[in-house]
């Protein structure tokens, strides 16, 4: 007999969980089978008293055990043919990686192909443009083998609810990530262990039959009658008619060659902002109040929303990342972009998280689908020189933005170094005008917040594109063409890219 059990526990009780659950369903400890814990959240509330809370799948002696099955919703997907050739699959990023390995299982041994370097080599091309200031167009934060995810937090968080969900997250377990991401109510591994599950995906995938490609781009595509027919990868062209689109968001070549290529898109809502970052204790004590230096807490988190009524515009934090640190996740020269990364202790000290405004179609939509990736890059540029370049970042005391009194000895983690200018002067005022109303509605929230510096400027939130697909998951007017995840507008993040890839690959 199966029973979910939900337990509650004092921080300063003794975590029992056979004997809490025997208590609570009235029976001796020895009528347990077995248990498995199912999620584990905090709740923190209440400053006087933290409390532990979870969801236990209990199996009984007596009776018959109950066994959930996963709901696949791939059923509902419409197959109009099976392809004859063996598929491509551009990116090596999530929703790539889970479109291989729903395919391998299909009997198909796809090409994976991807512009950027294995990790042991990208590792070091980006620990080059963190420290000394040299970009490598192709290998970077945003290209190369595991996505820009691989630089992370390493969230594996959702908001879908999916049946494929615990079985991506089953798989992240298989390959290398920690048991405790199947029941933590925020699971992350963090940048570190995410590397390492990416490669020994790779070698999985290798060794039952497909093939990767690195420093090999995709540069065309063949199309004939409405149907795929061909790719051209690093000037060799390559006879097949099914290719799984998932280059990510920072590709804006491909979406420049998709434009070419007359397939159907729209330009779509992203949002822009700033990372601001803060002393880790600070957000704990907020978070946790006395109880903020225990160990058995991790670092904390925070979700701020703030609706400004007179712009229309939502602001919010995004990608906040505990006990990391602001990264460089350029890709372009002379284009700076920042992002937050964490390792999976998450113990750098400092706590960081970008704050963003929504910027919507008619923000930047003159004529071209593209036109929201010439605003980032307006903005990117803008960035790199306020830094005075080298990719160094214009940064600004969260005090002095909001023209508030008072000195705040800052520093950064960014590697690069950061140049005190007024922000406002290289951000659109559509967007600064509530960027400010937002932190000052967040100082309110968080005691100390304004005890930060804010660093700029963060444009890559999500793809300013969406490529229209139908509801088999091939592209409206080429068949045989399959987006999927960020870049194709139709993820954002880890899991729900990862899940994406997965249902696309389940098409074959």
């Amino acid at each position: 007999m199966c029973n979910i059990v939900n337990l509650r526990f004092k921080i300063t009780d003794r975590v029992d969980i056979p004997g809490s659950i025997a208590k609570t369903l009235n029976i001796p400890v020895s009528d347990i089978s077995s248990y498995k814990i199912l999620r584990k959240s905090v709740d923190a509330r209440k400053k006087n008293m933290i409390y532990f809370d979870f969801s236990v799948k209990v199996y009984l002696k007596s009776g018959t055990q109950e066994v959930v099955k996963l709901n696949i919703e791939s059923q509902d997907i419409i197959r109009k043919r099976k392809h004859t050739l063996n598929p491509v699959i551009a990116g090596s990023g999530p929703a790539g990686l889970f479109s291989a390995l729903a395919m391998i299982k299909k009997g198909y041994k796809p090409l994976i192909i991807e512009r950027g370097k294995k990790i042991a080599h990208r590792i070091k091309d980006v620990e080059k443009l963190w420290t000394d200031g040299i970009l490598n167009p192709d290998s970077n934060v945003q290209f190369g083998e595991g996505g820009a995810g691989t630089f992370s937090d390493g969230k594996l968080t959702c908001r879908k609810k999916n049946g494929f969900i615990k079985e991506i997250l089953n798989m992240f377990v298989s390959f290398g990530a920690p048991g405790e991401i199947l029941y933590e109510s925020k699971p992350h591994v963090g940048t570190d262990l995410i590397r390492k599950v990416v490669t020994n995906m790779r070698k999985s995938l290798e060794e039952k039959g497909a093939k990767f490609l690195f420093s090999t781009k995709l540069e065309g595509i063949t199309v004939k009658e409405g149907s795929l027919a061909g790719v051209k990868i690093s000037g060799t062209t390559c006879e097949t008619d099914a290719l799984v689109l998932a280059t990510g968001h920072s590709a804006r070549d491909i979406f420049e060659l998709l434009e070419k290529a007359g397939l159907s898109m729209e330009p779509k809502d992203f949002a822009v902002g700033l990372r601001i970052e803060h002393e880790q204790e600070l957000i704990n004590r907020n978070q946790y109040g006395p109880f903020f230096s225990s160990p058995l807490l991790s670092p904390s988190d925070y979700i701020l929303k703030y609706n400004d009524i007179k712009s229309g515009r939502s602001v919010y934090s995004f990608c906040m990342c505990p006990g990391g640190e602001i990264i460089c996740a350029a890709s372009e020269p002379e284009g700076l972009v920042v992002n937050g990364m964490s390792n999976y202790l998450r113990n750098s000290g400092k706590a960081n998280s970008a704050i963003v405004a929504t910027v919507r179609v008619r923000d930047f939509y003159s004529s071209s689908v593209l036109d929201g990736i010439r605003f980032q890059k307006k903005y990117e540029k803008a960035a790199f020189l306020a830094g005075g370049g080298s990719y160094v970042a214009p940064a600004q005391t969260t005090l002095s933005f909001l023209g508030l009194r008072g000195n705040y000895d800052c520093t950064s983690s960014y590697l690069r170094g950061v140049k005190f200018v007024q922000l406002k002067e290289y951000i659109p005022e559509f967007l600064y005008i509530p960027l400010r109303r937002g932190l000052e509605d967040f100082c309110k929230k968080i005691k100390g917040f304004e005890k930060s510096i804010l660093v700029g400027i963060e444009t890559r939130t999500s793809s300013p594109v969406r490529i229209l697909r139908n509801d088999n998951r091939t592209a409206l007017n080429v068949y045989g063409l399959y987006p999927a995840g960020e870049g194709a507008g139709y993820a954002g993040g880890i899991i729900s890219a990862s899940l994406d890839g997965m249902k696309t690959g389940e098409v074959f």
